[in-house]
């Protein structure tokens, strides 16, 4: 313990408010504010960055789950596909997509039960488009124009057996043209996909 020596000069009031002051002031300076200050901006950042982690790993889950559903679709879809080709194969049916060489003779085969008075002058106009090297496959088209006949019922039986009877086979286009006085014309456009090299 110390004791204050008698021979001191009392404090004045100035002088004790001026110690009082400087102490405070000392005080201030030794606490570490700067430190506090800086953990909670790294706290803040840090809260931030678990935050956009957190929505960048739920956005992963569900495009996760997307892909998941579109991967069952697919498989489902192939199985399905497979299933058809094998029961095609066992009715002793062509491969889808395969090509048929004899196309334009049925086309003109269904157009003579149809009773189409033309169907022995029909020549159509052989399109290829939207080759797509990759999938393997390619759309022919085939273009009648100006087929005519007395009966638009006859034409138009014309194309619904073409359709039906040849596999693959889609009607296009048809666009029934002006009649003239004694018949009726129409232009139909035929596709069918076909895998590329059979």
């Amino acid at each position: 313990m110390t004791t204050i020596p008698a021979n001191l000069p009392p404090l004045d009031d100035e002088l004790h408010e001026q110690r009082v002051l400087e102490a405070a002031r000392r005080e201030r300076l030794n606490r570490p504010r700067h430190l506090v200050a800086l953990s909670i901006v790294l706290l803040l950042i840090a809260s931030g960055f678990v935050v956009y982690a957190w929505t960048q790993r739920a956005a992963a889950f569900e495009e996760l789950a997307t892909q998941r559903t579109q991967a069952d679709l697919v498989v489902g879809v192939a199985t399905k596909l497979k299933a058809l080709e094998a029961k095609a194969a066992a009715e002793g049916r062509p491969k889808w997509g395969a090509p048929i060489t004899e196309i334009r003779s049925k086309i003109q085969q269904a157009a003579t039960l149809a009773g189409l008075k033309s169907a022995g002058t029909l020549l159509p106009q052989e399109q290829t488009d939207q080759l797509d090297r990759k999938l393997g496959v390619q759309r022919k088209k085939l273009t009648y124009r100006e087929v005519r006949d007395e009966s638009l019922e006859n034409l138009l039986r014309w194309v619904q057996s073409t359709a039906a009877e040849i596999p693959g086979l889609e009607v296009y286009a048809l666009d029934i043209l002006q009649p003239e006085p004694n018949q009726w014309k129409i232009t139909v456009v035929f596709s069918r996909w076909e895998r590329i090299g059979g």
